[in-house]
């Protein structure tokens, strides 16, 4: 999808820009998780934008794809983290966006054998990682299992926390803080849903 993310960025965001970018793999999978989402499509307009003001140098798909074989999950993160650096020019700061098993720092065992995340193989010194917290029951959407979609649910009723960030106190917490938005979230559907492809 990247020749498809740059040409965006590059046009002039109307209705056939539009048309074009929405032929992308990212809205046209079966698999329909958050990343295909009418949110994510929102934050490409917001990104268009801030890249014609000067303000975003560019956007990197950093989803890895070419492996021989599946890769393991420990391969797989160190494929992310070896991307972001790659595409990362020196002087510059990345804001990367992924689910927050992918930014936490220390090792889980999460699957067969225990991995150490994408966040965990960047540099320490350069790079901070914030789990994402909302209030109350919030809802997303995401995939569980084999491809099955849809509104989530989560949070407890009560939790609630004044909108920024906080860092942690030690250093060999999951995350180096947290980023509170202060609101409750919702879930956002896909942008394009399956019933719409040909």
């Amino acid at each position: 999808d990247q020749p498809r993310i740059d040409a965006y960025l590059e046009s002039d965001g109307g209705p056939k820009a539009k048309q074009a970018f929405f032929e992308a793999y990212i809205w046209k999978s079966r698999v329909k998780d958050g990343r295909s989402s009418e949110a994510i499509f929102r934050l490409f307009e917001l990104l268009h934008g801030l890249h014609k003001l000067g303000k975003v140098r560019t956007v990197i798909a950093f989803q890895p794809v070419r492996f021989k074989e599946p890769p393991t999950s420990a391969e797989y993160n160190r494929a992310m983290a070896d991307l972001v650096e790659k595409n990362t020019p020196k002087g510059f700061r990345a804001v990367v966006l992924v689910g927050n098993v992918h930014a936490m720092r220390t090792k889980v065992d999460f699957g067969p054998e225990p991995y150490l995340p994408m966040a965990g193989h960047l540099p320490r010194r350069n790079t901070l990682s914030l789990d994402i917290s909302s209030n109350g029951i919030s809802s997303a959407w995401a995939c569980r299992g084999q491809g099955q979609c849809g509104e989530i649910t989560f949070g407890r009723k009560g939790d609630e926390h004044a909108r920024g960030v906080t860092l942690s106190k030690k250093s060999n917490e999951r995350y180096d803080g947290q980023l509170f938005l202060g609101t409750s979230t919702t879930a956002s559907a896909p942008q394009i849903t399956t019933t719409t492809l040909p």
